[in-house]
């Protein structure tokens, strides 16, 4: 059974045009402004945890209203650096409230108040744009760091002939070592003194 559509158009009074009223046009689809890619997850309680960063994980907290960056599995000088350049970034560009920063209640862990946004911007939404800008940045960093220790590393267990020197085991291997020999007493002027 098919379904008819019925226009019923009403007139009330002398001088009432008969067309119906416009319709207003559709809006258009709003685009994003900025797209990202990254290992994020959200949490049963809304969290969103990014891992793209090597050294320390993030999380964006929109219940607490706050960015908090974790350790990932090292506890090194590193994890520091990249938490103070973390939130030095994010409060230079508006994010971070200066004042909140500290030391959160894990080890190894900081976390800093999201400032509140006006009606304009989503608050989460600039924070996590502005962590993958973040983590966009110190990916050379990391890279030329990583680059340095396999490098070292393969120095150090394959050297070449230029980290090495040819075995001679005359030069190595003499008859008498030592500054002290068995025959002599240890100190030059033990001869002048007898007991």
């Amino acid at each position: 059974m098919a379904t008819k559509k019925v226009v019923i158009t009403i007139r009330k009074g002398p001088g009432v045009s008969a067309t119906p009223p416009p319709v207003p046009p559709p809006e258009p689809e709003k685009k994003p402004q900025a797209e990202v890619s990254l290992k994020i997850r959200k949490t049963l309680d809304g969290n969103y945890i990014i891992f793209d960063h090597t050294d320390v994980d993030i999380v964006v907290s929109p219940t607490q209203n706050k960015i908090i960056v974790f350790a990932k599995n090292n506890f090194d000088d590193y994890v520091y650096e990249v938490q103070d350049k973390l939130f030095k970034f994010l409060v230079k560009k508006g994010i971070i409230d200066p004042n909140s920063v500290q030391g959160g209640n894990v080890f190894m862990s900081m976390e800093g108040a999201i400032l509140p946004a006006s009606e304009k911007h989503d608050a989460i939404q600039m924070s996590i744009l502005n962590v993958a800008r973040f983590i966009e940045n110190e990916k050379p960093e990391y890279l030329l760091r990583k680059a340095y220790e396999e490098e070292d590393e393969r120095r150090l267990t394959e050297p070449g002939p230029e980290d090495s020197t040819e075995f001679d085991p005359e030069r190595l291997h003499k008859a008498q070592k030592g500054s002290h020999r068995p025959v002599m007493r240890p100190y030059g002027i033990s001869s002048i003194y007898r007991i």
